[in-house]
């Protein structure tokens, strides 16, 4: 009987803009070069330096891929964030103002984040709006959420209308429920 009240699970694509694709493939190709380079020198001359090179740009290339923002999934109670490693979950009823951006946020400086290799997530801030957390793939059609305890997510849903109706019609709804 519930299920005749809950919606279908909603699932918005994320697309990299052009920059971020750019990014992602050029730097990817550079450290494979670079990593095949030092594979090589150190066949020829076994030395700890290439060795270790090679695995910090592994490192760095794998961990930029496995945050990167997949998917968004609106349920009845969350918002998911679909990354490879693990999934970011915002329980809807935290959300507490919703704003579209289809600009973009100009003027915005990375604090502690990735700013194309595989899409902007980390932390950034805005002269405009303050700190935010981005789970990105493009600069502009952003959604700016703010949450109750203050935090401003930036997502950016490659159907941002589709999205933030959806996610309004949940909220309005009054179908949210409090997670325990």
């Amino acid at each position: 009987m519930l299920l005749n009240y809950l919606r279908p699970i909603m699932v918005f694509t994320a697309s990299l803009d052009k920059l971020a694709k750019g990014i992602t493939i050029a730097v990817s190709l550079f450290f494979i070069f670079f990593i095949i380079t030092n594979v090589v020198a150190y066949l020829n001359r076994p030395h700890l330096l290439p060795l270790i090179s090679s695995i910090l740009l592994l490192l760095v290339l794998g961990g930029c891929y496995l945050f990167s923002v997949r998917a968004y999934e609106l349920t009845e109670v969350e918002l998911i964030i679909h990354r490879p490693l693990k999934n970011k979950v915002i329980f809807l009823n935290e959300i507490e103002n919703v704003k579209t951006m289809e600009k973009g946020l100009k003027g915005t400086i990375r604090t502690f984040g990735v700013g194309g290799l595989f899409g902007y997530f980390g932390r950034f801030y805005s002269l405009k709006i303050g700190a935010t957390t981005w789970y990105a793939t493009k600069r502009k059609g952003m959604v700016l959420l703010g949450l109750r305890n203050g935090i401003k997510l930036v997502v950016t849903p490659d159907n941002v209308t589709d999205f933030v109706r959806e996610l309004l019609q949940k909220k309005a709804s009054g179908r949210i429920i409090v997670p325990t």
